[in-house]
């Protein structure tokens, strides 16, 4: 599966351990440095550092073709976009 989590975090990096795990195709977006970081050296993914309310960070991540978008960050705003 082809899935995008926006947000590293707390519950993103725990849908990360799981998903990589499981082998499927993810890809991170998420604002901030020192989380983007981590992400990319405990996971076996792409991790973008962007915003994912920008239409042209989710073309890079080829959410036309992703199985699933999951947002966790802690903005309601970015979560129900």
């Amino acid at each position: 599966m082809h899935i995008i989590v926006v947000g590293a975090s707390d519950i993103g990096s725990q849908l990360l351990d799981h998903t990589t795990q499981e082998g499927h195709n993810v890809v991170v977006v998420e604002k901030d440095d020192a989380t983007t970081e981590r992400a990319a050296q405990n996971h076996d993914c792409l991790v973008m550092t962007a915003d994912a309310t920008v239409m042209e960070t989710l073309e890079e991540t080829g959410a036309a073709q992703a199985d699933a978008i999951v947002s966790t960050t802690e903005s309601d705003a970015t979560n129900v976009m």
